[in-house]
């Protein structure tokens, strides 16, 4: 999902936040990946993006989707799985939006991933 911002200091701010206190980072397969940062609400409109984990058809899938933070249960569990599963998905971002903290935390620092602490709850 796509955010416009209007206030250009906005990045100015990411920038100085990264200087002084570097985002974690983890490296897998020679690729870094980023820990993401809050980003301020705003006043624009969101806009859907990033479609490449899309599903064609009317018949119920079994492929593993969704970001781990935003992934249905039937999903993280394997089963089969339909267009309800964006229902769930677009409740966990409107509760971000909202709420401004991921809606699923886990209590301790440990190995379990965000999609078994979303079936513990």
């Amino acid at each position: 999902m796509l955010v416009g911002i209007l206030d250009s200091s906005t990045f100015t701010k990411f920038e100085q936040l990264e200087a002084e206190d570097p985002s974690a980072r983890k490296e897998v397969d020679g690729y870094k990946i980023y820990m993401s940062r809050a980003m301020p609400l705003s006043s624009r409109k969101p806009v859907l993006s990033d479609l490449s984990e899309a599903r064609l058809g009317d018949f119920e899938q079994t492929d593993f989707i969704m970001p781990d933070l935003y992934r249905a249960p039937e999903v993280a569990l394997g089963m089969q799985w339909s267009h309800p599963v964006d229902i769930w998905g677009l409740g966990m971002v409107i509760w971000d939006l909202f709420e401004g903290t991921g809606s699923l935390k886990r209590k301790k620092k440990t190995a379990i991933t965000l999609s078994e602490c979303s079936l513990q709850r």
